[in-house]
């Protein structure tokens, strides 16, 4: 695309499809996020796990998902973690479902909790618990915007790397979705980076 879009354009666009009805989605067999899917590790298992649930979420009509990538699965296991993209991504076409994958967010401990992702066994889900545990890593202070939340995309040193990561998923990505007739989006809403599957994207202006 060589241009942005105009607003018509855009609402044309919009107009064109049908009501976004979406969720976070992490499999059942995991607390811990994507990380569970996107890993070597037992990924056959948890492919299935997504399988099934993204089956019964098309059943029940809903037509798109919301997805945390773990750059550090990027970092570790940099062809695994595409591999995993494009079978995803492969999945929800099956289901006409598309996929906003969230970059980075702004939902952040301390920085003195802050741990990067382990690769390979998970912690199992405990019964009962929002998220699967029973302990938290937000405490009261950062519930109540008392201390802020670490976040690696402050951290200066870190700005190579993760140029890197949003360079290479928006160019791989962006070509796949043109090819298919579809547009990607990326913006940054209350401190999100977000991409869009399936929403008009002019350029790649926030690269930049």
């Amino acid at each position: 695309m060589k241009r942005r879009w105009t607003e018509e354009e855009i609402w044309d666009w919009y107009r064109e499809h049908e009501w976004i009805t979406g969720f976070n989605f992490i499999p059942s067999n995991s607390m811990t996020g994507s990380v569970y899917y996107f890993q070597s590790y037992h990924h056959e298992e948890a492919f299935k796990d997504a399988a099934k649930e993204l089956a019964l979420a098309a059943f029940l009509k809903f037509n798109s998902i919301r997805v945390s990538l773990p750059f550090d699965v990027w970092r570790q296991e940099h062809d695994q973690f595409f591999a995993s993209m494009d079978e995803l991504l492969d999945l929800l076409e099956k289901y006409n479902m598309t996929l906003m994958p969230i970059l980075f967010s702004d939902c952040c401990v301390p920085k003195e909790k802050y741990k990067p992702k382990q690769l390979g066994p998970q912690p199992e889900p405990v019964p009962g618990y929002f998220g699967g545990s029973p302990v938290t890593p937000f405490d009261d202070s950062t519930q109540s915007g008392k201390t802020v939340g670490y976040s690696i995309t402050d951290d200066p040193a870190m700005e190579p790397e993760i140029r890197r990561y949003v360079e290479e998923l928006a160019e791989r990505y962006l070509i796949r979705f043109n090819e298919e007739n579809h547009v990607i989006q990326a913006h940054n809403d209350d401190g999100d980076f977000e991409v869009w599957a399936g929403f008009p994207y002019p350029d790649l202006e926030y690269l930049e």
